[in-house]
Parts: structure tokens; C-alpha cells; sequence
């Protein structure tokens, strides 16, 4: 999209699945189109001014009286959570149901923590944007766990959401995510809600049935014959005039070379370090530090209404 916009359209891009959007790509259940991977997208603020454009692009906002609106087709607001906990189903996925008074004292004590934090610095996505604050990378360099240790935040029922928050987004818990991680799940959108103090409502979110496949089918469509799919790209490396990439065509089930005077890599960089030939230094450090986890999507076709039962 980048290169269109430029006006430049003597490029190729190889894909490695059959279909364009990565981790965001679409299936179908029971004729029923899910996603595959991610399957929102929050709205983005004014850190993320190309997010913003490309969702005017794509007709999902525009201005109306001098103020933005998006789409209602295709917004989501706040996601109406239950927790089964001591026999019961509770609003909410704090656990609230027979707990005491310190454990509310304590879910009180982190939001004040947040807001605090949100207060002190900006906390953005895409964080790229703007270098962190010293504050931030204070929190950079030590563990969530760590950090609610140091705040005398030990409450079990705490650690529990807090754990499954960092789990869902970051694919790992409180032991491993750094204290900015954790932090930053919540100051970077809508901050964290003690009971009672939940106020106005959330801010909402852009999905779909298909979820972020939406996105990328459309962003796929201007590109037309310039988009080669089945390709797995085994080589990338400089050559006399520019770049050389061997890849394998899983319709052909043959080799091909590709030549150009650049290349842009958009890979994994546990990945892109064994596909790049000698790869440069800042690649290398990279692979060796990033700590990858896995991640699923579950899909689930009911075949009757849900009911609660006594």
C-alpha cells in the first residue's frame, strides 16, 4: 500500500500461504466466516495517524461536522464478560463473589497504580511512535511479577486477571512479561476499572465476522497480479546488481529466482535471520532475544442457543 501510494507498482510480493494477511487471515465454520488470528482492531488515536488514514481509506470513518465518525456496521463496544466463580456467574472477570475486603482494597490500589502511570507519560500503540520515558524503561527492565511484589499487590484473585490478561495478550504470564508489558495492556486503551469506579463506558473497537481479514483483503486487492501466493522463500541475498531471493512454488513445485534492486523482508526474525544470507549484526541480537510464544484461536460452531442452568 505504502508503494502505491508512492506511485510505484514494479514490485512483487511472494506470500507464503494461499492467501494474503498473515495472522490475519479467515476461514469459514459451518459456512459461518471466523477468523484465524486477530480479530479486532482498537481505534486508533491520534499516535497512529496512518492507521487512521487507511481506516478513511477504506471508508470506516469519516468526517462528519468537523468531528470523526466511524462506521457503526462495524463497531463494537465494550464485550459483556462473565466469570463463573464460587458457584455463581459474576459480571466482570475480577473475581467479586465471597471475596474480602483486602482483595478489593487491592483491586482499588492497581487502578490507582494505572491511573497514575497513565498520568505520568504517554502510553501509545503502536509504541514505535516515541521513544520510552525513563519511567518506562525502569519498567522495562524488571518482571510484572516483580513489580506487584514491590507494590505489595499479593492478592491471589489479582494476580489471577492479571496473569490471564497478560496470557491472552502477550502469550506469556506475570513471570515472564516485563512490569511495561503489563502495564502497558492496560494504560495504552482504557485503563484498569476497580469495582463500583467503572464510570463511562469503554472506548469501542472495530471487528467483523472474519475478524482482521476484512482489513487485509481489501489492503490485498489493489495489488492484483503483482500478488504471487504459495511461495516460501528459502534464500534472500545480495547480489552485483541488487537483491536475489529464491523461493519455492507450491503449485509448480519448483524453484524460482527472483532479482530486484531491494527487498523488503517482512518475516519473523527467528525467521528472517536463517533466510538472509550473512545477516547484519542488529538481525542476529535480535533473533537471539526475542522470546516467542504460542497463541490459538478457537472457532466454535454451536448447533443450539445457550442457557444457563441453575
Amino acid at each position: 500500500r505504502a508503494l502505491r501510494l508512492q506511485g510505484m507498482d514494479d514490485f512483487a510480493l511472494l506470500e507464503l500461504e494461499d492467501a494474503a494477511g498473515g495472522n490475519s487471515r479467515a476461514g469459514e465454520v459451518g459456512g459461518i466466516a471466523c477468523p484465524l488470528g486477530a480479530h479486532y482492531l482498537p481505534l486508533p488515536s491520534d499516535d497512529a495517524p496512518e492507521v487512521q488514514d487507511l481506516l478513511e481509506e477504506l471508508g470506516l470513518r469519516t468526517r462528519v461536522a468537523g468531528r470523526w465518525q466511524y462506521d457503526e456496521r462495524h463497531l463494537c463496544h465494550s464485550p459483556q464478560e462473565r466469570l463463573f466463580f464460587n458457584g455463581a456467574w459474576q459480571d466482570g472477570l475480577l473475581p467479586l463473589n465471597g471475596v474480602g475486603p483486602d482483595t478489593l482494597a487491592q483491586y482499588q490500589k492497581f487502578a490507582t497504580l494505572v491511573a497514575q502511570a497513565r498520568s505520568a507519560t504517554r502510553w501509545m500503540l503502536p509504541v514505535q511512535n516515541r521513544p520510552l520515558a525513563p519511567v518506562q524503561s525502569a519498567l522495562v527492565a524488571i518482571t510484572f511479577e516483580k513489580y506487584l511484589d514491590q507494590q505489595g499487590l499479593n492478592d491471589s484473585h489479582l494476580r489471577w486477571y492479571l496473569n490471564y490478561c497478560c496470557s491472552d495478550e502477550y502469550g506469556a504470564g506475570i513471570a515472564t512479561v516485563s512490569a511495561w508489558a503489563g502495564i502497558h495492556y492496560f494504560a495504552s486503551r482504557h485503563g484498569f476499572h476497580a469495582p463500583g469506579t467503572e464510570g463511562l463506558e469503554r472506548e469501542g473497537l472495530l471487528t467483523w465476522p472474519e475478524g482482521n481479514a476484512w482489513l487485509t483483503q481489501r489492503m490485498a486487492a489493489p495489488l492484483g497480479e503483482r500478488l504471487h501466493t504459495g511461495r516460501v522463500v528459502l534464500r534472500i541475498t545480495s547480489a552485483k546488481h541488487g537483491v536475489e531471493v529464491d523461493a519455492f512454488n507450491t503449485a509448480t513445485q519448483s524453484m524460482e529466482r527472483w532479482q530486484a534492486e531491494q527487498v523488503v523482508v517482512a518475516l519473523p526474525v527467528f525467521v528472517a535471520a536463517r533466510v538472509v544470507q550473512n545477516p547484519p549484526e542488529f538481525l542476529r541480537q535480535a533473533a537471539a532475544q526475542v522470546v516467542y510464544a504460542h497463541w490459538l484461536v478457537a472457532n466454535i460452531h454451536l448447533d443450539r442457543p445457550l442457557h444457563d442452568r441453575p
